[in-house]
């Protein structure tokens, strides 16, 4: 019976020890974006788009385009069927690139962003052209085909306006909007440090409270087995436990 114990508790044992192991490798996995994201962060600031060839643009990339100029709005979403209430506009945009072509992109703002009111005025002006509404953007890039509804409005915009006699060059890009002033830009990698940071030190402390409960969990299940092995052996024609 003892010795069905101490084998029961070795299992107990084992199966922390491995569970402990599993989520500790887990959390490890969920650690390393976070980590290329912070040291991307910290290591380099936003590329000039002037300074890349149209070719060379990429997703996941800060960028700064110096001379953005906003075409259209292609689409928004709403929480009623009124454009008024807008929650988000995508925008077409132009910007110049490194191989002195014209590039165009989407950019997703929100009533949030400084440029939110400039760029609802300039759609609902009807007698504004493109080219009226230029500013500097600080941007995050993403794919804007991934949404496959979004997707079909960005390309049928690029359609619309090539076929009005627009020239330019198509990417796939979504800028997410970051600011239009380094010190806005600055302030933005500053809260994503900031939060960066917290989810470390949260997974960290996860992690150490594992390893400190498995530690615990071993140190009990040692004494345990120890107790009834001290236990069997003063007990005459017990079975020794192994």
């Amino acid at each position: 019976m003892k010795n069905s114990q101490a084998k029961s508790a070795k299992f107990v044992m084992s199966y922390v020890l491995i569970a402990t192991l599993v989520i500790i490798a887990g959390l490890t996995y969920l650690t390393m974006p976070i980590l290329r994201q912070y040291q991307s962060l910290q290591s380099s600031g936003p590329i000039a788009a002037t300074d890349v060839n149209l070719s060379d643009l990429a997703t996941g990339q800060h960028y700064y385009l110096e001379d953005a100029t906003v075409v259209d709005g292609y689409c928004y979403t709403s929480t009623s069927d009124s454009e008024e209430d807008a929650q988000d506009y995508s925008l077409l945009i132009l910007f110049p690139t490194g191989s002195d072509q014209l590039a165009a992109a989407s950019m997703t703002i929100t009533p949030d962003d400084a440029i939110w009111d400039p760029c609802v005025e300039y759609l609902n002006d009807m007698s504004m052209e493109v080219g009226d509404l230029e500013f500097p953007i600080y941007g995050y890039t993403t794919d804007v085909m991934k949404d496959s509804d979004q997707g079909d409005f960005y390309t049928q915009a690029l359609s619309d306006f090539r076929a009005n006699g627009l020239a330019f060059n198509k990417t796939e890009l979504e800028f997410h909007y970051l600011g239009s002033t380094q010190e806005e830009y600055q302030e933005y990698v500053d809260s994503q440090l900031h939060d960066l940071t917290v989810r470390l030190a949260v997974i960290g402390a996860a992690v150490l409270l594992l390893i400190v409960g498995c530690i615990g969990v071993v140190v009990i299940m040692n004494k345990k087995i120890k107790a009834q092995k001290e236990d069997s052996d003063t007990i005459p024609g017990s079975p020794e436990i192994r």
